[in-house]
């Protein structure tokens, strides 16, 4: 416990004082607080009287600080000076960087490869991002989220960035490993990741197979589809993905997808930010960016999509799994 020596007088208290012993002027002091000079007067002699010590001279026309009342102010002054420079600090901060709470596989699959061409862009502010699945502004101190939801935040507004819909996919050598998979039997006798995953059963449905099961497998949860997509890359199965999200990996030939049918729970990726800073300039900026950048992003699929139609990608899965047979490199 506090000592009652060592408790501090009211903050108000001093501040008045501090004004006082810069101008060593009642009425200047209380213009530059916004109070009368008689208010300023009262609250230098209530901290006199917490103090039980004289810290001010009054005269006629301006006012002089004892010995006591010099040692206060020199470190009454830096105090506040201190503070004011983390005030200036801060808000300079909140206004010149945008500060965004992002889910963190959303910002490894998709977001920070493109934030640079947002960051090129004239006038637009630097970007903090805060990787993590809490989702509230207010606990992280970010100006903008993007979150998976069904879009219903409360007291925010959001706008969708594009749908999490999803569908099998692996990379190419696990397909030349286990393939060829051509059907739902073939797929299912394949090692699929995070088989517990309740996305398995909706996309069997939305694939017209509502009576199959999905096989059980290694009980690996991981949660995150950039992990998944991690997993299914270096070979580890078939994991069901959004393509919108990686579809550079597609294009690349690192993803292979096995089907056409997409399955959706609802969800999708969203920015969301107080309805009241919508057309703030930073956050105006970034959510028209970002909405620019999600349309040429699903231009992108769509063109990949018809590249697949006419077999000019490894992800026409017959044409492909042909390939890989007559050279050699399929299972026997």
């Amino acid at each position: 416990m506090q000592h009652p020596q060592e408790r501090l007088p009211q903050l108000h208290y001093l501040r008045t004082f501090e004004v006082l012993a810069r101008h060593l002027n009642f009425t200047l002091a209380g213009e530059e607080i916004g109070i009368s000079q008689a208010a300023v007067s009262q609250q230098v002699k209530a901290l006199e009287a917490q103090l039980g010590v004289t810290l001010v001279i009054r005269g006629r026309k301006a006012c002089d600080l004892t010995p006591a009342g010099r040692k206060l102010a020199g470190s009454v002054a830096t105090g506040f000076e201190g503070i004011r420079q983390s005030v200036r600090e801060i808000r300079m901060e909140h206004e010149h960087s945008l500060r965004l709470s992002v889910l963190p596989s959303f910002a490894a699959a998709w977001l920070t490869e493109r934030l640079s061409k947002f960051q090129a862009m004239a006038n637009n502010p630097p970007v903090r991002i805060l990787a993590d699945t809490d989702q509230n502004l207010d606990r992280s101190g970010c100006d903008v989220g993007i979150w998976a939801g069904v879009g219903q935040w409360p007291g925010l507004s959001a706008e969708l960035i594009f749908p999490m819909a999803f569908t099998p996919m692996c990379s190419p050598e696990f397909l030349h490993k286990y393939g060829p998979i051509v059907d739902i039997d073939t797929l299912l006798s394949a090692p699929l990741i995070a088989s517990r995953d309740p996305w398995w059963r909706l996309w069997l449905i939305a694939a017209g197979h509502p009576d199959r099961e999905v096989p059980n497998g290694p009980d690996i949860t991981l949660d995150a589809q950039n992990l998944e997509a991690t997993a299914a890359i270096r070979g580890q199965g078939v994991a069901l993905l959004t393509p919108a999200v990686f579809h550079r990996e597609i294009a690349e030939g690192r993803l292979v997808r096995l089907s056409s049918v997409f399955a959706q729970d609802g969800r999708g990726y969203w920015i969301v930010y107080p309805p009241e800073r919508a057309n703030g300039a930073k956050i105006r900026k970034f959510r028209e960016w970002l909405s620019s950048e999600a349309k040429a992003s699903e231009r992108s699929a769509q063109r990949l999509e018809s590249r697949l139609r006419h077999g000019e990608h490894l992800d026409g899965v017959k044409n492909a799994m042909n390939r890989a047979y007559k050279t050699g490199d399929g299972r026997e």
